[in-house]
């Protein structure tokens, strides 16, 4: 039997305005009372707040009417939480009468500002596909799910790009921050059909297969209409409103998206409206229509009457262009659309930045050239399949989260997050919520072991590295997407994607690292500013006239480069030469420019040392490069058959090389360990440029090693990351782990250029001055070294005051000691723990220049009083410092 009991006063009604409060808004409730005949005149209003913490941060009394309205408004302070709770309590000289609260959501300042720098994400961001609080998630375990993936160390998560208010608001409400996935996907995914009037990708390419009617090559969305941009306009102004008051770290296009279908050959767009679009942008290219006649062997009349041709219409003509223009045109129409769609994101929520989610291989389909795309997206929850990796750290400032899990456990999968750290990586996106947490509630093996590694990447290190100056590059190597198109239309596509990838995987297993420079950078000077050691062409078959003279120059500076074969045989449009665009820098001839040439096996014979570069001992069967190369002006110092090889000749203050040998097959030959030919012949051709390891590492032969450098001022910290003979594929869903490898460790010793203060960095262990290390590394484990021009002899913490009142402001300096010269700058990682134990929400990273820096943070109210300690550990030494500080009740002596 329910039996009310009514108080003498009430409160009947409790209103206080749904929104998000930032720290200094007013937050105002409003409350209606009521009181009985035997009531007081007045009673005691008690009001608090108190945040998600459990930290009372705001307390207020006033005597007020026991009947009527009132009104209690504040401002809000300092928010370390999402939401709070607001309470109002009806006090009379016996007690408590009534109490009335509401839940209300606060936006931390580490949210609401969305600085968009290389800083922001410094911490290394941790994304997760799905929201524990998402749309298909049970109320009740809500924030029980969202605390577990917490704790994995994941901070953001995908929602549905929806209008709607719930996914988005619960997702707040949990702590995590949001990344609306597929705010464009209907427009830049053609797998559906754009409604039933039209064709799905697969259809229409089977129709155009059996006819050949380019209607068929019309893509559903043109990306150069009118009437695509106000369909994605709509949908962006909608979803902004739906989400954008939640501050989201970023809106994500969509999935896998693409100008064709993933990087599938398809001669996207013949719309008519996107043709009238190819047309001006050629008359932009092509001073006169004669010049693009010239240009591509063609003898249109007007420039109306312009059409580009498909892969089957210039499959057997010698000359590409017009088909290669039209595809380098629709790169620049993908990247130029995503542009504009930031643009208009940040109309509707200033602040915001635009990303996608599965990205592509640079190809000639599916408009992936990555120089153009770095620039204009802000971010990517990326796959690092083909290289991409390398591209996306080498151009702008673009930020990348690969996606990792699908059941990969260690010690593949540490392997797999620590190179992504060492390749420059801003954070770690995992696939997906449902693999995460098993039904009863502990985590996936794949979880367990992943999140301990990104919560050490997360604790200062991420930090420390990517607050370095830079990541240093021992060799540049061309990104050519023009080269690109070329492979592509004359069959050589997987010769040009082995071989790319067999430079990369020979420069780094001679424990160097390269970084890529665009056909852009080198037309617009770059090459000739950062005169690299060496500069690689790797099958950079299409050059244009101002790369090849920026080349030249950049010989003739000095510099040294070398290139493997087929260079230069067309310009950026895959129009033929009637000579190598660099044959006169290599000093050769050629008898025939065919880029579909034969290539012959053969032995290949190394009979003459030049300088530094004695190749003679090396021998090894390969196919050829160029088999109609006669030698000018250059020395060949090596042959196979009648062709000749390793071709060097010295202009100006430099040198070029051409090997006339690819190195498709290096990878293939490393997995057989008989690469060891290949390699040396690298180490022969690089010492051409004085090109040398600043890292020597002895270990056993069939250990490999992925060796890195980041540098500041006068420090160095060189990762070592022990490969495991385990392929993850670091493609999408369904990308797995394969063979097997064992766990046994290797003794490594390393060798640095000079003397330093060596710090075993991940274990905190000073080594000495010294230029030597060693250690035992088990496979997929990453050794990090600290060099010092100093050793760190202690690291204080100095509050501003010894002791504090709950509520009042806590500011302390952080910096380190050294043995005599001054310190550059260093991350610091702060603990700090009351009497009660370790209040995570007060914590920071510090980043500290000149070895010194300031942090603050508020007291709660109801914090516990006696001794808190402030802890600080130098991430890059492992040396900590701790200081007390009292905090007394008020009033208390």
């Amino acid at each position: 039997v329910p039996v009310h009991v009514q108080a003498p006063v009430e409160i009947t009604e409790l209103q206080v305005l749904d929104e998000i409060y930032c720290r200094g808004d007013t937050v105002a409730a409003q409350m209606t009372l009521a009181a009985t005949e035997t009531a007081p005149a007045q009673v005691r209003l008690v009001a608090s707040l108190t945040d998600a913490h459990d930290r009372l941060i705001w307390r207020h009394e006033q005597p007020v009417a026991s009947e009527g309205d009132c009104e209690v408004a504040f401002s809000l302070p300092e928010p370390l939480a999402t939401t709070a709770v607001l309470r109002f309590e009806l006090h009379d000289d016996a007690g408590l009468l009534d109490a009335a609260e509401q839940k209300i959501l606060t936006m931390p300042p580490a949210w609401d500002t969305r600085e968009w720098t290389a800083r922001e994400w410094t911490a290394f961001r941790s994304g997760l596909w799905g929201s524990p609080a998402g749309a298909y998630s049970r109320e009740y375990l809500q924030q029980a799910k969202a605390d577990l993936v917490k704790n994995v160390g994941i901070d953001s998560v995908t929602t549905t790009a929806r209008y709607g208010d719930g996914e988005h608001r619960t997702t707040f409400e949990a702590g995590l921050q949001s990344m609306p996935m597929g705010a464009a996907a209907g427009v830049l995914s053609t797998g559906r059909a754009r409604s039933k009037d039209h064709l799905t990708f697969a259809q229409q390419k089977d129709e155009y297969v059996r006819t050949h009617d380019k209607k068929y090559l019309q893509r559903a969305w043109c990306l150069n209409a009118d009437d695509t941009r106000e369909h994605v306009a709509a949908k962006l102004e909608k979803v902004a409103a739906a989400v954008a008051k939640y501050r989201p770290i970023g809106y994500v296009c969509g999935d896998e998206l693409s100008v064709t279908y993933y990087t599938t050959p398809f001669d996207y767009d013949f719309t008519p409206g996107c043709l009238d679009k190819f047309r001006q942008w050629l008359q932009q290219q092509y001073p006169t229509l004669a010049a693009l006649n010239t240009e591509w062997d063609t003898d249109f009349a007007t420039w109306d009457e312009v059409m580009p041709m498909t892969a089957d219409e210039v499959g057997e003509r010698a000359n590409y262009a017009p088909w290669a223009d039209h595809r380098t045109f629709m790169e620049i129409t993908f990247a130029d659309f995503l542009r504009w769609m930031d643009d208009t994101l940040e109309s509707y929520d200033p602040g915001a930045r635009l990303g996608t989610s599965g990205s592509q291989a640079a190809s000639a389909y599916g408009g992936y050239d990555w120089w153009r795309l770095t620039d204009a997206f802000d971010f990517i929850q990326a796959y690092d399949h083909q290289n991409t990796g390398e591209m996306h750290r080498s151009f702008h400032d673009m930020l990348a989260a690969p996606w990792w899990g699908y059941g990969a456990t260690d010690p593949a999968l540490e392997h797999q997050l620590w190179r992504r750290l060492l390749n420059d990586n801003a954070g770690a996106m995992y696939f997906s919520c449902a693999s995460l947490i098993k039904p009863d509630y502990t985590y996936t093996q794949t979880a367990a072991e992943g999140r301990l590694h990104i919560r050490e990447m997360r604790n200062g290190l991420a930090r420390l590295l990517h607050a370095c100056d830079g990541r240093a590059a021992d060799v540049y190597m061309h990104y050519s997407h023009p080269s690109i198109h070329a492979a592509f239309i004359t069959g050589g596509e997987p010769t040009f994607k082995n071989n790319q990838a067999g430079w990369l995987k020979a420069i780094e297993d001679s424990a160097l690292q390269m970084k890529f420079l665009s056909y852009a950078q080198i037309e617009q000077g770059e090459l000739t500013k950062l005169m690299p050691a060496a500069f690689i062409l790797p099958y950079s078959v299409a050059i244009s006239d101002k790369e090849a003279q920026q080349m030249k120059a950049y010989v003739e500076a000095g510099g040294t480069l070398i290139a493997d074969a087929r260079t230069g045989l067309m310009d950026q449009h895959c129009a033929p030469r009637a000579a190598g665009a660099l044959d006169e820098l290599f000093g050769i001839e050629r008898t025939d420019m065919n880029p579909k040439a034969r290539r012959t096996d053969g032995e290949a014979v190394f009979t003459t040392a030049l300088g530094e570069c004695d190749p003679t001992p090396i021998t090894f069967q390969d196919l050829s490069g160029d088999t109609t190369i006669k030698v000018t002006a250059g020395t060949a110092l090596g042959k196979m058959a009648d062709t000749p090889l390793l071709i060097v000749r010295n202009v100006g203050k430099g040198r070029a090389v051409l090997l006339n040998l690819f190195m498709d097959t290096y990878a293939r030959r490393r997995n057989l360990a008989v690469h060891q030919p290949l390699q040396e012949l690298l180490g022969e051709v690089l010492d051409l440029a004085g090109v040398t390891p600043f890292t020597q590492i002895a270990a056993a032969d069939a250990d490999r090693y992925y060796v890195v450098r980041y540098y500041g001022g006068d420090a160095h910290y060189v990762g070592i990351l022990r490969e495991t003979g385990v392929v993850l594929t670091g493609g999408g869903p369904g990308s797995a782990a394969t063979g097997e490898a064992p766990h046994r460790r290797s003794q490594i010793a390393v060798t640095f250029p000079h003397q330093a203060h060596v710090y075993d960095l991940r274990a905190g262990e000073y080594l000495g001055k010294t230029d030597r290390a060693e250690k035992l590394m088990p496979q997929g484990y990453c050794q990090i070294y600290s060099l010092l021009p100093y050793q760190v002899t202690a690291v204080s913490v100095i509050p501003r005051a010894k002791a504090k009142q709950p509520g009042e402001r806590v500011s302390y300096r952080v910096r380190v000691e050294t043995d005599g010269p001054q310190p550059g700058r260093h991350v610091f990682r702060v603990q700090v723990t009351g009497p009660d134990g370790l209040r995570d929400y007060y914590g920071t990273q510090i980043t500290a220049d000149d070895g010194s820096g300031e942090a603050e943070f508020d007291l709660a109210l109801n914090d516990a009083s006696g001794i808190w300690r402030i802890a600080a550990t130098d991430v890059a030494t492992g040396i900590s410092g701790t200081a007390e500080l009292t905090v007394t009740a008020p009033g208390a002596e």
